[in-house]
């Protein structure tokens, strides 16, 4: 049977089209085929894809900014900022440059943190503090000119810098202490 000529239907076409409005699924999933993109920004460049086999890609601009693998680790393809209070658990791993605003703290509680170089920077003459969470008042800091302390009880215990060392408190040493020919020791 025909329908009138006055009935008309709103349907989505098997193949193509466009639809406009809210799709609602109450029940059951929706599949996207692998390699297969989800645009968020009407079809140009802002999508989410799984890229390979449980390998989904976050792209903006064109460009994979975020990518998640099968054992959930995350690579950032750009700058990650972290606002507020945050925990870490397993390994984490730069591969650039890791800024810290003033002041931060950075706890290691039962675990390791690793790395080939910790910088920081000293604008304004702020002083860089790493210490043990459960030790307060004992750890590293450094500061301008070229030096880095060692912190005990709260107290500076040991200054280090270019020109050389100070203790001071009294130093004991464990083991033999040696000097250079060309050097001196005063006491």
């Amino acid at each position: 049977p025909q329908t009138p000529a006055s009935h008309t239907h709103s349907y989505l076409p098997l193949s193509g089209g466009t639809l406009s409005g809210d799709v609602d699924i109450n029940s059951g999933n929706l599949f996207i085929d692998s390699g297969r993109n989800l645009y968020l920004d009407g079809g140009s460049n802002t999508y989410i894809k799984e890229s390979s086999s449980d390998v989904i890609i976050f792209a903006t601009g064109g460009t994979t900014a975020l990518t998640l693998d099968s054992s959930q680790n995350a690579t950032f393809a750009g700058a990650l900022t972290v606002d507020g209070a945050s925990t870490l658990t397993g390994n984490v791993t730069f591969g650039g440059t890791v800024s810290f605003p003033t002041p931060t703290t950075i706890q290691a509680n039962g675990g390791t943190i690793t790395g080939g170089n910790l910088r920081t920077s000293n604008s304004g003459g702020a002083t860089t503090v790493v210490s043990h969470a459960s030790s307060t008042g004992s750890g590293i800091s450094w500061g301008g000119a070229n030096q880095f302390y060692l912190y005990a009880g709260g107290e500076k215990q040991v200054t280090i810098a270019n020109t050389g060392v100070t203790f001071e408190e009294n130093a004991t040493f464990a083991g033999d202490v040696s000097l250079a020919a060309t050097k001196k020791l005063y006491l």
